[in-house]
């Protein structure tokens, strides 16, 4: 890291002390992305790098070093910047995909509304924080595989045009998911689904929840099937929007 840099305060969260197979970058301060979250994050995703860069010139200097930088997460007050003039933040952020890490949910809808005015801005997406802890890891690892992600309470009837390239995933809840508010899984479909969502892999579920494999391939058999949705992914978007909610029958697990 050159001396420039770390005068400009940038800082470095990572679970390892050699260098990272990728750079996750977080533009600004401690404010809306604290510490603890990077330290988290670092300890969750083995191999990458979390850094909290404090300006776009920082961002670009960085990109400058050859770095694979999958992410870059902007704060809320980047955003009348970004809808102004997105630009200065797509050419900082080069091939990386510009995300914004919001609690308040009208910052998240003006995206969607300034991406109907400007194209290259239907391909930021959105990491909701005001929701618990293995929500956000489970969105940061859809976005670190490449899938784009806009919570679905957010997207459902919104005008919001397709993503470029996205991954043909459901990010909607289907209509039964709105059945008066009923839960549409059984209890035990939803810790499978909970657990999937979290990234884990059947075998790793079975040994929590002390079932056989074919148990749970058998549960999320039925879990894609009751939503509507094709695969993993698409379940996963489901459930993210759903603990979005915070329902009772998610609190209980």
């Amino acid at each position: 890291m050159s001396n420039e840099l770390a005068s400009r305060g940038t800082q470095f969260f990572s679970d390892r002390p050699k260098a990272a197979r990728r750079t996750v970058i977080f533009l600004g301060g401690p404010i809306n992305c604290e510490d603890r979250m990077l330290k988290v994050l670092a300890a969750e995703f083995d191999g990458t790098e979390f850094m909290r860069c404090p300006s776009l010139h920082a961002v670009e200097e960085l990109n400058k070093q050859n770095r694979s930088v999958p992410l870059v997460v902007l704060e809320e007050c980047d955003l009348p910047a970004l809808i102004e003039k997105p630009s200065p933040f797509f050419a900082a952020a080069r091939e990386a995909r510009l995300v914004l890490a919001y609690r308040n949910r009208d910052a998240a809808l003006a995206v969607l509304e300034a991406a109907e005015r400007d194209r290259r801005l239907a391909s930021v997406s959105l990491l909701p924080l005001e929701v618990h802890m293995e929500v956000w890891v489970s969105v940061t690892r859809l976005l670190l595989l490449g899938v784009p992600y806009v919570p679905a309470n957010l997207s459902r009837g919104a005008a919001f045009p397709p993503l470029d390239n996205a991954a043909p995933v459901d990010v909607a809840p289907p209509p039964a998911a709105e059945n008066e508010g009923k839960p549409v899984l059984t209890r035990r479909e939803m810790e499978v689904l909970k657990l999937a969502a979290s990234g884990m892999q059947n075998k790793n579920i079975a040994a929590k929840l002390a079932l056989s494999e074919h148990t749970v391939k058998l549960h999320m058999h039925h879990v894609l099937s009751k939503l509507g949705v094709d695969n993993r992914t698409g379940a996963t978007h489901w459930f993210l929007g759903q603990t979005r909610q915070t329902p009772h029958y998610l609190q209980e697990l």
